[in-house]
């Protein structure tokens, strides 16, 4: 009942915090009040001196409800270098952050822009009451630059990015049930693309499902793929792809070689480590004609080929 009827409040407070490994001091601003179960961070203000963060909060003590904003404009990386092994680019982050909820069910929303990403948005859905649990995520984004994040080592680009799961996730991941999705488009990598790439699936109760797609222009490729009791010494999976007019010149970059290839392939087993207990696969064109061409040069002509598939299944025991 005291407790009810008590307030408080801290009116300003500033100071300079000295931390020997930021170039200068961390300028610290803050005032906060207590009232009627209320305690509200009315403002928080840090400043290094090149990233600037501003905060405001507030909790319920009774019923755990709180809400949190705060923004960053600008926060550069460079300042989190000091505490980090990986070297990390010098860009500048345009960040916000917005938390709100309870300890049941904690939903948490950042948005970022940089010069190495657009529109980037990450929401999260959390339980921090008696199991923490993680019962959705999401994250979106827009022209991904990966090579300015690797220092150039990795030339990779990203149009646009949505990346989702939902369900429940705890620290034993072996009871996850769980439901996720991602599809990246207008991808690239050094000197190859591709429109889309796609895929969903879920985990639940220890059975793990899956399906891929990558498409370019004409080019796809499919895969399916399952695994019962993934959690066991010896899970049983199973697995089976779909190639639909693949050109291996434009895979394998060489100009004469020009292909218009379709199969479908499937393979099963149990264990993910090779033994005497046989995997089994079969491969088996889905075309009446698969037509590999090759030319030399101008005046040379084209040479056909027709492959052989395996049309039965084949026992591959005694792996090594």
């Amino acid at each position: 009942k005291l407790m009810d009827k008590s307030s408080a409040s801290l009116h300003s407070l500033s100071f300079k915090l000295t931390e020997g490994r930021l170039p200068e001091p961390i300028e610290v601003k803050t005032s906060a009040s207590y009232k009627d179960s209320l305690i509200s961070l009315d403002q928080l203000l840090l400043d290094t001196g090149r990233s600037l963060l501003r905060a405001q909060a507030w909790s319920n003590v009774q019923d755990s409800s709180l809400s949190a904003h705060a923004e960053a404009s600008p926060f550069l990386l460079h300042d989190l270098q000091p505490y980090l092994d990986t070297e990390l680019p010098e860009d500048e982050i345009d960040l916000s952050l917005e938390a709100g909820g309870s300890l049941d069910s904690l939903q948490i929303r950042i948005k970022a822009n940089s010069k190495s990403f657009d529109d980037l948005f990450v929401i999260t859905d959390l339980s921090l009451a008696d199991v923490p649990t993680l019962k959705k995520f999401g994250i979106t984004g827009k022209n991904l630059d990966l090579s300015h994040f690797t220092q150039d080592s990795v030339d990779a680009f990203v149009g646009d990015f949505r990346v989702s799961a939902e369900g429940s996730v705890t620290r034993d991941y072996k009871k996850a049930d769980l439901t996720w999705g991602f599809t990246f488009n207008e991808i690239l990598y050094d000197e190859y693309q591709l429109q889309i790439f796609f895929g969903s699936g879920t985990l639940i109760a220890g059975q793990f499902l899956a399906n891929f797609q990558m498409t370019d222009g004409r080019d796809k490729i499919v895969l399916n793929s399952s695994v019962d009791s993934l959690w066991s010494e010896q899970p049983v999976w199973s697995a089976a792809t779909t190639l639909s007019n693949i050109n291996l010149g434009w895979w394998l970059k060489n100009p004469e070689l020009q292909s218009d290839i379709s199969l479908s392939a499937s393979i099963n087993g149990q264990g993910f480590q090779l033994s005497e207990r046989p995997w089994k696969f079969s491969v088996r064109p889905t075309q009446s004609v698969v037509e590999v061409v090759r030319n030399k040069d101008a005046g040379s002509g084209q040479f056909s080929v027709r492959p052989i598939f395996a049309t039965d299944t084949v026992t591959v025991a005694d792996q090594s």
